[in-house]
């Protein structure tokens, strides 16, 4: 539990940091935001295979969604570091999948989880709401997506970093809990 939540805020971290670069810098290539996407992409979904397999190990059940969203990351991130060609063309679909992917899981787990649903539970889901109208946006208005990439990709990493930092701090309050 305690990796998970250390994991959890490495990757908020490193999230805002992104969301920071995006905005001062918009116009920086794209094709090192797409190959560090793509690596970001295969830690994910490591770590999601990992989780998936720890906690059916330890719990003797684990959810689905992790494995499949795991192994999907994994696929998604290998093929855009082999064809980064492809993600500049196809650039904001890419992304629009890859983050109804991530928030779909989230709310999953948020609303499968037995903890209570306090005020950081609620603002979880305020921030992935709004992550999941960015990426709908992005899948709606590839065209639009293109030409505001770097911005709306920005404000999509700085709610992710939010929602995955209020994320640490209830694994924070389940660890000692427990």
């Amino acid at each position: 539990m305690k990796k998970l939540g250390q994991f959890t805020l490495i990757i908020a971290i490193l999230s805002f940091v992104l969301s920071m670069f995006l905005f001062f810098k918009p116009v920086r290539t794209l094709e090192i935001i797409i190959m560090i996407c793509a690596i970001l992409a295969i830690v994910k979904g490591l770590f999601d295979l990992f989780s998936y397999f720890r906690e059916k190990r330890k719990l003797k059940k684990a959810s689905s969604a992790t494995l499949i969203v795991g192994l999907l990351m994994i696929v998604l991130g290998v093929f855009l570091f082999f064809a980064p060609q492809f993600g500049l063309a196809f650039v904001g679909v890419v992304f629009a999948i890859w983050f109804l992917l991530e928030i779909i899981r989230n709310l999953i787990e948020l609303f499968s989880e037995t903890h209570t649903k306090d005020v950081i539970f609620w603002i979880a889901i305020v921030f992935n709401v709004i992550s999941l109208i960015f990426a709908i946006l992005l899948l709606i208005f590839p065209l639009y997506a293109a030409i505001s990439f770097s911005l709306i990709l920005a404000l999509y990493f700085l709610f992710q970093s939010i929602a995955l930092f209020l994320g640490f701090i209830v694994l924070r309050k389940v660890r000692k809990a427990i």
